[in-house]
């Protein structure tokens, strides 16, 4: 179970940067 969070984890890494650049462009646009 441990095993299978880290992976998802590591693998949601790009999604996590690419979720903050847009949030930031989000909140400089707002």
């Amino acid at each position: 179970v441990f095993s299978e969070k880290f992976g998802g984890f590591i693998r949601n890494q790009r999604s996590l940067q690419h979720f903050q650049r847009v949030f930031s462009i989000y909140k400089f646009n707002r």
